[in-house]
Formats: C-alpha cells, structure tokens, sequence
C-alpha cells in the first residue's frame, strides 16, 4: 500500500529477508531512495534503513554497478576454478 509521498515500490523476498526499494518525494517535491531491509527473528522482525538522496543518485549507483560488476567477475572467476579441478 503507497502512501502520500512514495511514488515507486519494489519488494525482493530473500530467504528470511525482504528488502524494500521504495522511492519517495520529500516536501520540497525531491525524490529519494529508502532502502529497508527486513529480517525475520524469532521475536519478530528487525529492520535496517539507508536513505540515499536525489543529489546523491549518479554516485550511489555508480558505487553499486563497480561492486555488482565485481561480483560477477569474481563469481565467474570462481565457477571457472572449479571446472578446471
């Protein structure tokens, strides 16, 4: 369910985690991203926020395409090691 000042929802299941992508527009009518993960316990759940802002966008996203890029270099780096053994 939206409320008044989100615009965009994306919800990721992941084992006993969720994560959350919701985008929102502040007062001074600027977007940004709240990112919540969600995990469940045994006493219920523990959530973790980071709120990354309309200024900061090119940076954030640029820092996350040179780590996923990373990860998947090096996760085939490593599927290759174990075909050759």
């Amino acid at each position: 369910m939206k409320r008044h000042n989100e615009i965009f929802n994306e919800e990721v299941p992941a084992g006993r985690r969720t994560y959350f992508f919701d985008v929102k527009i502040n007062k001074d009518k600027q977007k940004y991203l709240k990112i919540t993960e969600s995990k469940r316990t045994d006493h219920g759940y523990e959530h973790r926020r980071i709120m990354i802002f309309e200024e900061h966008f090119d940076e954030f996203f640029e820092g996350l395409d040179i780590v996923k890029e990373y990860l998947l270099r090096d996760t085939e780096n490593k599927e290759e090691k174990k075909s050759t053994l």
